[in-house]
C-alpha cells in the first residue's frame, strides 16, 4: 500500500482513546520487531507492516504490503471501533453506524468498506488519481 493509515475511534466527532493494552495484546500475534513505539508486523502469507502505537492508544499501519496484515488492520479496527483514515483518500468505515461519529470533514465523503479487498481496491484507486 505504501502509505499510512491511522487508525482513529470516534465518538461524536471527537477522537478518543482505544485501549492500549488490548491494543498491543492484539498486535503480538504477528509482531516481530519492537523498536520504541513502533511495531514490525510480518503475517503467515509474508505479508508486513510497520505500526506505530502512541501514548494515547493512537495507531497507524505503515507501508502494509497487503494480504493478511490488511485482514488483520481491519480486525483490528472492527475491534475498537475505528474509522481508517489513511494519508490521502476517503476516511473508510466499517458500518454505515460509524459515519455518524465521523467530524463533520469527514462524514460527508467516508466509504463504507467490509473486507481488506475493499480497503486494497479503495487504496489503489486513490493512488492511481495521485500519480496522473
Amino acid at each position: 500500500m505504501g502509505l499510512e493509515v491511522f487508525l482513529t475511534r470516534y465518538i461524536d466527532g471527537e477522537e478518543t482513546k482505544i485501549d492500549s493494552d488490548r491494543l498491543q495484546e492484539m498486535l503480538r500475534e504477528f509482531t516481530i520487531e519492537v523498536n520504541g513505539k513502533f511495531r514490525t508486523l510480518r503475517a503467515r502469507d509474508s505479508s508486513e507492516a510497520e505500526v506505530y502505537i502512541g501514548d494515547e492508544g493512537d495507531c497507524s499501519f505503515n507501508d502494509s504490503t497487503g494480504g493478511e496484515i490488511d485482514e488483520f488492520m481491519i480486525r483490528v479496527a472492527r475491534e475498537f471501533k475505528c474509522a481508517l483514515v489513511p494519508s490521502y483518500g476517503p476516511v473508510m468505515v466499517l458500518d454505515e453506524a460509524q459515519r455518524r461519529h465521523l467530524p463533520e470533514r469527514f462524514s460527508r465523503d467516508a466509504v463504507v468498506i467490509e473486507s481488506a479487498a475493499d480497503l486494497e481496491e479503495i487504496m489503489a484507486t486513490e493512488y492511481d488519481d495521485e500519480d496522473e
